[in-house]
């Protein structure tokens, strides 16, 4: 009889132990949600204590459908944006993968490095994975244009990015010459150059301008050498005199109204 009360007693323990183990407890998500990746660790070590607080907070199982749906999507909202934006651009459908799926896929990417980008490539790196995915998605019949071209999709373009670019000026990648820091620093070097040589012209044109000396009018010429004028020729004419006040009274100095003077003589107008 004791025999079998020991047995009664170790199933009904057995059993205890099973619902214990299976029943759902009071689930609190913000702490799930509130478990980030730091920076600078590893995603191995961020899926431990996401896997950690979720076996103590959640209250959902992981053999449950729930568990696949919410973890993956919690865990991927978890990670570093970067971490995040190189995974889907990687793997466009990882919402459909499952729980246990995505971890596998997120540590065999940090085994390759991808997630260990120096600073000056990671704008390359990311351009190129673009290209990568539009190539990939792109249909039949279309194609990605040069770096100054635009891909016509029909509803509209999109621009080329220039994450893949590299600038001719400072040799980094993800901007162009003319919007370079150290192209627009010298331009405006230059600029202020010009303005100062514009400046400094205008002065000196200004100042020669001011000194020189304008030309004066010609002379008027008091000695003007006669010539002779055939008598039939003045017959009929006004008499006026000219030259200095003192002459004019002189009847030798008289000339006709009708004539224009020169230095080398007369002339009828």
């Amino acid at each position: 009889m004791d025999v079998m009360e020991n047995r009664l007693m170790n199933w009904l323990e057995s059993v205890r132990d099973t619902i214990n183990g299976l029943a759902v407890k009071h689930g609190d998500f913000s702490q799930v949600t509130a478990t980030l990746q730091k920076s600078g660790e590893s995603v191995a070590d961020y899926i431990l204590r996401f896997n950690e607080a979720w076996d103590n907070s959640a209250g959902v199982l992981r053999t449950t459908e729930a568990y696949k749906v919410l973890a993956t999507q919690i865990l991927m909202n978890g990670l570093l944006a970067s971490v995040a934006h190189s995974c889907k651009l990687r793997h466009p459908d990882w919402s459909a993968k499952g729980y246990q799926e995505l971890c596998t896929l997120l540590a065999t990417m940090e085994r390759d490095g991808i997630f260990k980008v120096k600073k000056d490539s990671a704008k390359t790196d990311k351009g190129m994975m673009l290209q990568q995915v539009q190539q990939e998605d792109e249909p039949e019949g279309m194609y990605y244009q040069g770096a100054h071209n635009r891909q016509d999709e029909g509803q509209g373009y999109q621009r080329r990015d220039m994450a893949r670019d590299q600038c001719s000026v400072c040799l980094r990648y993800g901007h162009w010459g003319r919007n370079c820091k150290h192209y627009r620093g010298r331009r405006d070097r230059n600029d202020r150059n010009d303005r100062y040589e514009r400046k400094d012209r205008n002065n000196r044109y200004d100042r020669f301008d001011r000194d020189k000396v304008q030309p004066s009018a010609p002379p008027v010429p008091r000695d003007i050498k006669q010539t002779a004028l055939p008598e039939e020729s003045l017959s009929g004419t006004t008499w006026i005199s000219i030259g200095p006040r003192g002459e004019r009274d002189d009847p030798n100095n008289r000339k006709p109204a009708n004539t224009v003077l020169y230095d080398e003589g007369i002339r009828y107008a």
